[in-house]
């Protein structure tokens, strides 16, 4: 597993993205965990994000974890050399878990070696992606660290040999 932050040059946009690569065999993916279980549901939800990379087809699934995993979404998204916009819509489903407890996690990837650059993942409500809002590197630093001690970046992914993962 290889991770690294890069510049990207989207269509009308510059931006900083995440140049990801995997080996090996069994899944190899990237996800992320949302805030609470309770997030967006019983709404209309639309996942987006811009990725570019060597043709293959990766899954994406958007998972409600409540103590066990329920599929909310799952999709593909075919890569190419180009920068091109994946969405996908769904509904998210109401959980009677209490409110702040669970999450809501969203996975990309595949059961082979691949690699992407992805920039700008949004999960919102609606079933149109908006812009990608752009805020000071302050305010997001500010935002962030109230995740600071329960928050968590999950990588996921086995190897059948020895294996090292770099993330800068």
């Amino acid at each position: 597993i290889f991770v690294q932050q890069t510049t990207a040059t989207l269509p009308s946009t510059v931006c900083s993205g995440l140049s990801v690569s995997f080996s090996g065999s069994g899944f190899n993916g990237i996800a992320n965990y949302i805030e609470s279980a309770t997030t967006l549901q019983n709404r209309n939800c639309v996942l987006s994000f811009w990725a570019r990379g060597p043709v293959v087809t990766l899954g994406v699934f958007v998972n409600q974890v409540t103590g066990s995993n329920t599929n909310v979404f799952s999709g593909n998204a075919t890569l190419s050399n180009s920068w091109q916009q994946f969405s996908f819509t769904f509904a998210m489903p109401s959980t009677s878990v209490t409110p702040g407890t669970g999450r809501v996690e969203v996975v990309i990837g595949a059961a082979s070696s691949w690699s992407m650059e992805i920039a700008q993942v949004q999960l919102e409500d609606g079933t149109l992606p908006s812009e990608f809002e752009y805020r000071p590197y302050s305010e997001e630093l500010k935002m962030c660290q109230r995740f600071y001690e329960t928050g968590s970046v999950h990588m996921m992914g086995y190897a059948l040999a020895p294996s090292v993962a770099y993330m800068t």
